[in-house]
This record gives C-alpha cells, structure tokens and sequence, in this order.
C-alpha cells in the first residue's frame, strides 16, 4: 500500500520586534528551510513554535519566528504468514500502533509481529514502539501445536521408544511395535475405533491414545510314548491363556498299564496352565500289569470289579458279589480262612487271587410302585437280623411318603368309594417335602401305617415298593379311569382334582381338600378359641382335633333367624356371613403359598335369585318371609330341583382370589351327577378313610332350615343349619 501523506498547512508568519528593520511592516522570512537546517531538529508535527532567529541571521535582529509544524500519516500493513487476514491501518507519526487481534492458523498458536521478514529480530512493541516517517510492514510469527500421545499396552511393559507427543505439521512417520505382554505376539497399534494406526500425518491434530493389539502364542505339544499309541483327543499345540484342561491316557503298550504323563523332570503332567508357555514334551510313563482271579462259590461278580492292576496304582476298593438267599461277608486270600482284602496296595505285585465268602441270608429287594423296576441296590441280611429302611430316590415334583408291603396296592375306591387299607406303608424317618401330613391324610391312602423305620427279624426274601405322590407341578390332567390318580400334595395337604377338563381359562382345576379341616390348621387365624361341645357352633370334640361346624349366622346362637339359612331376608345370600365361610377363610389366610390359586366369582345366590328359575317363583310356602319358604315335596311337580340344576350358581373364574365351599352349582356343573339330588354317588367326592367322609355345600336345601352337603359321595339337601359337619375347602388352581 502505498502511504498516505496528510499535511495540515498553517500559516507562518513572523512578528516583527523592531518594524524598523523591515520598513514598518511584516515580511516573510525567507529562511525557513537555512534555520531548520541550522537547528538541527526534527520537530513533532502539530506544535506551534515560536523562534528567536537574531541569532542565526544578522539582518533579523530582534526578530522572532511563529510557525505551526504539519501533521503527517504513514500506513501500517500486516502480512499474516499463512494465518488469516489482518486489516491495515494509518497511523501517525510518532504514535504508538494499536496492536490487532492476533490472527489464526490452523496446527499453530500465533507468537509475535517483526519488522523483519526472516523474523530474526526483536518482536514489534506496541507498548513502546512509535510510528515511523514511513510506511511500515509487520510480519507474523507462529509457534506449531503440539498433541500427547497416550499408549494403552493392554499387559504389555514397553512402547519401543515411541514418542509421546507430536507437532502439527511433522506427524509421525511410523511407530515401533509394544514388547512385554507374557505369551503372546504383538499385532500392531489401533485407535479406539480398532482401525489400524501406523503413523500420524502431518495434517493430523488432537491428542491421541494408541491401543496396542495381541495375538496369544501357539506352542507345540510333542508325547513321547515309549512304545505305546496317543490317544487322538490329545492336542499337537496348545494357545496360550487357553492351555490343556487334561490329557488322555496313552495305550496299547502290551503288559503295562499307564500311570501317567511326566515332563523332562520327571514331574507329574495332567493339564497346561493358561499362564504356561513354550513348546512342551511329554512323556509317558507305564507299569506292568498282573491278573486279578475271583472265585466267586457260585456268587456273580460285578461287571465293573477290575481284572488287571498295576504296580504304582493298585485297587482302591472292590464291589461286592452277590448269591440269592446268602449274605456276602468279603473278599479273602483264602478259600476258608486267610485275611479280608479290600484293596490292593500300590506296592502290590504279581498275580492275585480273591475268594468269595457267604453266609445263608435273605434278600430286601427295593422297587417301584408296580413292581416293574428295582429303585435301590438289593440288600441281604443274614436270618434273624434287622434293616433300617431307606429312603427312595429324589423324583422330581413328587413325594415319597414310603414303602408299601406289594405292588400297586395304593387303594382304589370301589363302586361305593368305600376304601379298606390292605398294605402296611413303612413310612422313612423323615418324609421329604411333607413331613407335617396328618395321620388321616394318609390313612385315606388306605395303608395300615407302620410307624418303626426297619424290617426286624427278617427271616424271608422280601420286596418293598416305593409310594410317591405327586406334587401340584406333576398333576397334569385329570384320569377319569382312576379317579384318585389326580390326588396330589400342594401346601402339605392332599387335594384332589374333580373337575375332568380344563375350566375357563389354560390348565386351571378345581380342586377339594381330601382331608377334612382340622381345629389345628385354621386356630391361628380364628382370632377367638374353639370349644368343646356337642352345642357349640364351630366345634364337636369326639377327638382332640376334630373340627364340625354349624352353617349359621357368626353373630351368636341365641337367634332364631340364625336357624335359617337366609339370615336377613330375601338379599341375603346364607354364605358371606356364616360361620362355614369363616373357617375356610382362616384356612386360605395361613396357606405358605397361594400363587397357584386363581381368582373366582362364587355367583352364590340371594333368596329372591334362588327362588325364581326360569322366570318361575318355584317355592311355596305360608307366607312371603324368607322363614317360610320350601320347595314343593310333590316329586311330579315341576318346579322340584330347579335350584339345584341352576347354572347361574356355579363358580366361575374371575374375581378375588379364595378359598370357598362347593355349590350344587359346581358339583352339577363339573361333575355330571344326576339332575335331582339324593343319595347320588359322586365318587370323586367320597373321602372314605379320612378324618370325616363329609363337607358343606354353600347352596340352600330343600327347606328355609336346610343347606346342601355330601356324605360318603352322596348328595344331600336336608341338613340343618344348626348340626355340625366338616368343612372341606375348594379352590381352583393352575396346574402344570
């Protein structure tokens, strides 16, 4: 750029002292440039001056100079040496510059302004420096950036050398492999995308990490078999951090036996360690073998008792022989006498011979249920001695609750339900899963229980049979040919399945307690004691534990409307607030598990639903009260059973999750019983062996005093409010 000259030009004139001189008037001085010479001085621009020129020029005495000094501009320009652009600037002469913005410049930090172009002399101080009488260039000076570089050696120990940082502009041309990770060979360097880095361009910027990338070695496995053949699952080479979990044994080497694999030292060889490395032989290393001979006396040696052993191994122990209706004592080195052998010693060697020894005994044979299959290992006793009985096998979702004297002897009920123990069942110490059952549970499975745990004096062969039940995850569906093949054991109770399809939604059962309620299981959740009497609502004591209920009202036994079934009239529905629905639920509330019960609507009906079938008023009566009401006695009249066929009143799934007392509804519904009530056999529902062969129904009689029940598997619809029964609880459950 070219510089600018700006001249303020002011008048100069001199005042003459002595007018005299120049004739009275103002003259210029024609001398200016004679007396700034003279001077000597450079003058700043825009002063005013005032000079005494008499002494420099003798025809000007007592003359005295005024005159103004012009102002003048010079250009500043900035060459940025690659970085961006910085604007020029006019400044004054004598000023001092104000200094601009610093300019940028991708991969380098800005340093300085000089006045030189090679940069080679003090940096431009604007803080100090003044504007020239000229034009003036300042040139930029810049510093590169310079990056870290970070190494992560994933367990190695060295970089190589590699540099730990870089600059802008240089890079790095190429990088040396990472050394000391232990079992493995470098790869190379990665960035943490895993793309390969071998060098940093002279374009790159940013601080960077390198990931080093390794590769486990491979080593070679060489067997030295010393005559014998490798087995072929033995490896030729082995990666490290991955080794050999175990070798097989080497064979075929005649007349010896393997011991095992050693190394060049002699020690022991049964795997390589992950942490190990190199090439590896092994050696193997045999004994000679010697013939084991059995005379067995007319006894059966187990397949898997040894033939051969070896000197260094020996025989740990032998399996013993067997011989109907005898005893086996030992093994012997003699045919009558000698000592009982029970191994063979490391050190043994040479040819052995081992006899058999009996004595006359009898044989516990351990089965399953119908006799098809051994369970345990037979035992033999000698004449006269006792054995404690064992425990079954663990079966999966069932119970065993012991051993049963013949097979298949598990009780089926007859054409009446009627059942008769015929078996005694030796029950184990300690019944896995179940050990709080109750007596009567498992008195309704029709065994005359034993309550010792050993067979004493035995004096015959004799066969056990293990009984199991199953657990609720077992059941399955229903066997309408063996009625009680869907009983099974769900929170230390047998429950039985009594509906043959499934209900409403996917493996869902209704299902009934086979043992009636116990003061002992619902008395915790009661709130209030239980009482002995013939009288009292809630219990009848013929035994210590004996639970019967009156089905009435919970508010007292004074009330002569508790001795009807609908108890405030016509909305009532006889359930909600009675006593039978008190002790099942007390019964529900202390279940372990309810996770398997399913929610239910009970649809239990009031006075006005019950009494109107089909759009018919089917009672007669007196009067109108709920105190009067009966249904017709006439069996050819119509109206006679409708509530007892009324499909409204069965349970349905859906609701509140309960415990609750069968319907006539239900058992009409799931069941398939006759369409009248009255001495109809419903085989499923006779608990014939248990604590009490009875249950409440929920469903109204035959008259306003009555409820519904069964007995023995029979239906009924005259019970009165006030007689005790048994409570037996219905749920419905989801079933595997």
């Amino acid at each position: 750029m070219k510089s600018k000259q700006k001249i303020k030009r002011k008048r100069v004139k001199a005042r003459h002292q002595k007018p005299s001189h120049f004739g009275g008037g103002l003259k210029p001085f024609p001398a200016w440039g004679k007396l700034v010479a003279i001077l000597g001085m450079t003058f700043a621009s825009g002063l005013f001056l005032l000079v005494s020129v008499s002494a420099y020029f003798a025809d000007y005495a007592g003359v005295t100079l005024g005159f103004n000094i012009p102002t003048y501009y010079f250009t500043v320009d900035y060459n940025s040496n690659g970085g961006s652009a910085v604007a020029s600037e006019d400044v004054k002469v004598g000023e001092s510059i104000t200094e601009p913005t610093p300019p940028t410049r991708t991969g380098y930090d800005f340093a300085s302004w000089h006045q030189q172009a090679d940069l080679a002399d003090t940096a431009w101080q604007f803080a100090t420096n003044k504007m020239p009488r000229q034009n003036l260039t300042l040139h930029a000076k810049w510093t590169a950036k310079t990056y870290d570089i970070t190494y992560n050696l994933d367990g190695g120990t060295g970089t190589g050398g590699n540099p730990t940082t870089y600059t802008y502009d240089i890079g790095v041309a190429s990088f040396a492999p990472a050394t000391g990770k232990t079992g493995h060979t470098f790869v190379g360097w990665e960035d943490e995308n895993g793309n390969p880095v071998t060098s940093i361009s002279k374009t790159e910027m940013g601080n960077k990490t390198l990931y080093a990338r390794w590769t486990p070695n491979e080593y070679d496995i060489t067997y030295e078999l010393d005559g014998g053949d490798n087995d072929n699952s033995n490896p030729a080479k082995y990666t490290y951090d991955i080794g050999v979990s175990s070798f097989a044994p080497a064979t075929g080497k005649v007349g010896h036996v393997f011991t095992r694999w050693e190394d060049e030292n002699g020690k022991p060889v049964t795997s390589i360690l992950k942490t190990e490395t190199g090439n590896k032989t092994l050696y193997a290393r045999w004994a000679p073998t010697y013939e084991i001979t059995y005379v067995l006396d007319s006894g059966t040696n187990p397949q898997d008792n040894p033939t051969q052993y070896a000197y260094g191994t020996g025989v740990a122990s032998f399996k013993p022989a067997t011989k109907a209706n005898n005893k086996f004592l030992g093994w012997y080195d003699h045919p009558t006498a000698g000592t009982k052998i029970t191994e063979i010693p490391a050190t043994a060697t040479g040819t052995q011979t081992l006899y058999a020894r009996w004595v006359a005994g009898y044989t516990v044979t351990f089965r399953n249920f119908d006799g098809t299959a051994t369970v345990l290992d037979p035992v033999v006793v000698e004449s006269g001695d006792s054995l404690t009985i064992p425990d079954a096998p663990v079966k999966a979702n069932e119970y065993f609750l012991g051993w049963a004297e013949g097979p298949n002897q598990a009780p089926r009920p007859s054409t009446s339900g009627v059942v008769t123990p015929t078996s005694t069942l030796y029950t184990p110490s300690q019944t896995s899963g179940v050990a709080t059952l109750n007596v009567p549970d498992q008195s309704y499975l029709g065994y005359k229980e034993k309550s010792e745990h050993e067979l004493t004096n035995i004096t015959s062969d004799t066969t056990l049979y293990a009984v199991y039940y199953k657990g609720l995850k077992a059941t399955g569906l229903a066997d309408s040919a063996k009625p009680k093949a869907q009983d099974f054991i769900w929170n230390n109770a047998i429950w039985r399945v009594v509906n043959m399809v499934e209900r409403n939604t996917a493996n869902t059962r209704l299902v009934v307690k086979v043992s009636a309620l116990t003061a002992e299981e619902v008395i915790n959740q009661l709130g209030f004691t239980l009482e002995d009497g013939a009288d009292v609502p809630y219990k009848e004591a013929t035994q210590e534990n004996d639970l019967r209920v009156h089905f009435q009202s919970q508010d007292g036994a004074t009330d002569t409307d508790e001795e009807t079934y609908f108890f405030n009239g016509p909305s009532d529905d006889g359930y909600s607030r009675s006593r039978l629905k008190t002790i099942i639920d007390a019964y529900y509330n202390q279940l372990a598990d309810q996770s398997a019960v399913q929610a239910v609507t009970l649809n239990t009906p009031t006075l006005t639903q019950y009494l109107t079938v089909d759009g018919t008023n089917g009672f007669i009566g007196t009067g109108s009260t709920y105190n009067n009401w009966r249904w017709p006695q006439d069996s050819t009249d119509s109206n006679r059973y409708r509530h007892y066929r009324d499909a409204r009143f069965e349970t349905t799934v859906g609701g509140t999750p309960q415990a609750f007392a069968l319907s006539y509804g239900d058992i009409h519904g799931v069941l398939a019983v006759p369409t009248a009530p009255g001495n109809n056999n419903v085989r499923l529902l006779n608990f014939s062996g248990t604590n009490w062969n009875s249950l409440w129904l929920r469903s109204a009689g035959s008259i306003y005093w009555n409820a519904g029940y069964v007995n023995e598997g029979n239906l009924y619809y005259s019970g009165g409010v006030n007689q005790p029964l048994s409570v037996r609880p219905a749920l419905y459950l989801s079933i595997d």
